[in-house]
């Protein structure tokens, strides 16, 4: 509620959440990422305690402190488009997807809108 205090629409809401996110005080790292305690929360821990982590720790955190504002919000988790490594030959490009190609994202739904998508965190 602190981050989106004063804010009328869910839109704006998002982007506030987001730059939060974004603004300094939290590390993105993907080596020696810490694990949440035992009987820790994994976000409070990475929200209030860590602060360091990847694009699973910036979403799951994100989705949650939406919902905390009552904005629709999922996280998803999935694999970017790849590499090219070839064509085929009518023209077609053949990717390689692989681990380094892991990547979880947050998807916002806004009443009316379809296919808004936002992933720069």
């Amino acid at each position: 509620a602190q981050i989106t205090f004063g804010i009328s629409n869910d839109f704006d809401k998002v982007i506030a959440i987001e730059n939060y996110l974004k603004s300094g005080i939290f590390t993105y790292d993907t080596v020696n990422i810490p694990y949440a305690s035992e009987n820790i929360d994994y976000v409070y821990e990475f929200l209030f305690e860590t602060r360091r982590g990847y694009c699973v720790n910036f979403s799951t955190a994100m989705t949650v402190l939406l919902r905390a504002v009552d904005i629709p919000a999922t996280w998803v988790k999935g694999y970017t488009q790849g590499e090219i490594v070839d064509t085929t030959s009518t023209g077609s490009y053949i990717y390689e997807v692989t681990n380094d190609n892991a990547h979880a994202w947050v998807e916002v739904y806004f009443e009316g809108v379809i296919n808004f998508i936002r992933n720069e965190i």
